[in-house]
């Protein structure tokens, strides 16, 4: 119960347990609500073509069940996970969780399916994947008579066979099976309790599109993985559940982290989950032995409060600014050309497909770059029709969906920029006789695809009138292409093959770089890259001074006209902490977290801590918020509704609709009264309003209600006596 209390205290409104009706209730009596959590399903490929899940439900291995068939396709597995999931909720629907958590850390590893429900499974995948037999046939290059026919084939079995429209099918049908276990367990959950928001975190799934499909949230055990991070901004629900945050474990972190991996999270639009075991004590725990903080969690607790207190409302309304460059992410071609997941920050990021670009943009200032997924690309065309330049670093398995939209982009006035692979595989992985996007890069692809090492490119190409260099030691490309069509021009070659190939498009271009970026002088790689995205005016939204800056460790958001600037800083050495901000024009300047105007300036001062990471993060807007006013009736009665009213106005004609207001109440004592705060969202026009009801032991007399503008720090008060 104390430890209960002491987390209350601390700000936290939610607690993540087990089956524990104690428990839950204790922490309902301290106002903390429960979020019920089961256990972790670690599941392994058996010897029988099923899958094995050690940590998950016990009885599973109870012969009692006499279960022969360990697929997670099979109803007696999902009935009888059910059974446990259901066993770790207890009576927490009582107290109306915000969310339910199936569990954590969750994930598979081997190849299964291949037991008989399991193959069920797997046939079923087949005829909605393909619709008919006659497609099967044809990209299989096959001639079966029935899906009861088609084998399953492992990875290995179909590169040997060269099947490689067989090794998507195989990991697309494991990735079905994973996925139809959640949202089996995502829909028991929502009969059991009709209000609830259901998913994982911390665990891992290979089709994340596909997955939010059944669950309400699902979040990776990432930390900084940046494919995984931009991927689920860019494919959650707009309106869905993001996650939940919860800190990190104080054994692998210092007290001098403060809540920076938190602020990051926020200024980047992004939201996973870091763990406290905060109900504990010891070397995991943010509680000492007597129950007081300990020195780890003191650090963070200031800032907790500023997040809690209207900043982390307003970061989590914003949308990230967009920096106009796209990503293609091609699903079916990282599963048919063995694309590592990736379940953490990547060692070697060079080493992932786009681990170079990534890299590029990330040290260049670039931030707010989007993954465009291919059922966006199909059925969101507006998603890419936004960018100024899309990359297509590993997609060489393309629908038609695809090709049309990408060619709509390009035929409109975008950048399109292609690998010598790119377009030469069907959706399903069949290769074709040519690339489905040569039309448009201005080249001849020839089948089979002729992959040829190229060794000692050292030259330079001109691009919209500015010299761009090309160095590599040695580097594979596709010896198969040709530069063809009217416009297609060779702009650098190397061995009689073309590395670089442009072409003009409608009124937007294409340029096709046949190499591996990640085997190329990264410098030179580098200049190359901001080349092309400075001839569509894609740059660094601010510089940083000392350079290089924090690298990725900022954020810029927006909301209406409202601008917001988060910066991470580090007191480490040959970390940036702290200098000089310039933006590419003055703006009014307000710090956030103070609550104070800067002035109108270019340039901002930052100054980090001596021995600790800290953030920080300013508004920036055209015009100087002018006033906050509030109103209040002058005698309210207890146990009864009434509306408080604020507004937020500007000099000009600023626009302050967006903007998040708090409003706090002190009470007779001058005390605040923190279970009254609310948030007002205001609207049209800046104006805002909400509905407070005053409990019936609540002192009478001379009240105070306080408006607040988070992002300006301006604020004001209104009078009122409680009868």
């Amino acid at each position: 119960m104390i430890e209960t209390r002491q987390l209350r205290k601390a700000g936290f409104n939610i607690g993540l347990g087990d089956a524990h009706p104690v428990k839950f209730r204790n922490m309902a009596l301290w106002d903390i609500v429960p979020a019920p959590h089961g256990y972790r399903f670690m599941v392994y490929a058996d010897e029988k073509g099923g899958v094995r899940l050690p940590w998950s439900a016990p009885f599973l291995h109870d012969t009692r069940f006499e279960i022969t068939d360990g697929s997670l396709a099979n109803p007696e597995i999902k009935d009888n996970v059910w059974e446990w999931v259901r066993y770790c909720l207890a009576d927490a629907k009582r107290y109306g969780p915000f969310f339910y958590n199936i569990s954590d850390e969750c994930f598979y590893r081997g190849d299964f399916g291949f037991s008989p429900w399991g193959m069920k499974a797997y046939q079923k995948y087949l005829a909605a994947r393909y619709g008919s037999l006659d497609r099967l046939n044809t990209e299989w290059k096959a001639n079966y008579t029935s899906f009861q026919e088609v084998p399953r084939l492992t990875p290995g079995q179909a590169d040997a066979q060269q099947n490689m429209p067989a090794k998507i099918d195989h990991r697309s049908a494991m990735e079905m099976e994973w996925r139809e276990m959640f949202a089996f367990l995502a829909e028991k959950i929502r009969q059991y309790d009709p209000r609830a928001k259901v998913g994982t975190e911390a665990s891992e799934t290979h089709d994340l599109e596909a997955m939010l499909s059944g669950v309400d949230y699902w979040t990776f055990y990432s930390y900084g993985a940046d494919r995984n991070d931009v991927l689920g901004r860019c494919v959650r629900k707009s309106r869905g559940f993001a996650g939940a945050w919860s800190g990190a474990y104080s054994e692998f972190q210092t007290g001098r982290w403060a809540a920076t991996r938190l602020w990051e999270q926020l200024f980047q639009g992004f939201l996973e989950l870091g763990y406290y075991f905060s109900g504990s004590t010891g070397s995991m725990g943010n509680l000492m032995a007597d129950l007081s903080y300990t020195d780890f969690f003191k650090t963070q607790l200031p800032d907790f409060e500023l997040i809690h207190g209207g900043i982390g409302q307003l970061l989590r309304t914003c949308q990230v600014k967009p920096s106009g460059v796209g990503i293609h992410w091609s699903q079916a071609s990282r599963l048919g050309f063995d694309v590592p997941f990736e379940s953490g920050a990547p060692l070697d990021p060079l080493k992932a497909v786009d681990g170079a670009l990534i890299s590029i943009l990330k040290k260049q200032h670039i931030i707010n770059w989007d993954y465009i997924t291919g059922r966006q690309l199909e059925n969101k065309p507006e998603l890419a029709l936004r960018e100024r330049v899309i990359f297509l670093p590993i997609s060489q398995c393309l629908s038609d969906g695809e090709v049309s939209t990408l060619k709509k982009f390009v035929e409109q006035g975008g950048l399109l920029v292609g690998d010598g692979f790119v377009g030469t595989r069907s959706i399903f992985g069949r290769e074709l006789g040519k690339g489905q996007l040569d039309e448009v890069f201005g080249v001849q692809m020839k089948a089979p695809a002729e992959a040829r090492e190229v060794q000692g490119i050292k030259t330079t190409f001109t691009w919209k009138g500015k010299t761009l260099p090309l160095e590599s030691v040695f580097n594979n490309v596709n010896a198969s292409i040709t530069a063809a069509g009217s416009n297609g021009k060779t702009l650098a070659e190397a061995a009689g093959v073309p590395l670089v190939v442009v072409n003009r498009y409608g009124k937007g271009d294409a340029v096709l770089l046949n190499f591996n970026p990640a085997r190329c002088n990264q410098e030179a790689l580098s200049g190359m890259v901001m080349g092309l995205l400075n001839s569509v005016d894609v740059s660094a939204p601010v510089r940083f001074l000392p350079e290089p800056g924090p690298a990725e460790r900022y954020g810029l958001l927006e909301k209406g006209e409202l601008t917001l600037l988060g910066v991470v800083m580090d007191y480490h050495p040959g970390k940036w902490n702290g200098g000089k901000v310039i933006l590419p024009q003055a703006r009014h300047i307000y710090d956030v977290k103070a609550g104070q105007y800067l002035g109108n300036l270019r340039e901002i001062e930052v100054k980090g801590q001596a021995d600790m990471q800290s953030a920080a993060l300013f508004a920036l807007q055209s015009e100087k918020i002018k006033s906050v006013s509030l109103t209040a009736p002058e005698i309210i009665e207890r146990d009864k509704p009434v509306t408080i009213a604020c507004a937020v106005s500007a000099d000009g004609r600023f626009s302050c609709a967006g903007r998040v207001v708090r409003i706090e109440l002190r009470g007779p004592d001058g005390q605040s009264r923190t279970h009254y705060r609310r948030m007002a969202y205001l609207k049209e026009y800046g104006r805002g309003k909400l509905t407070v009801e005053f409990a019936l032991n609540d002192p009478t007399g001379d009240w105070e209600v306080m408006a607040r503008d988070i992002a300006s720090g301006l604020s004001t008060t209104a009078k009122f006596v409680l009868k």
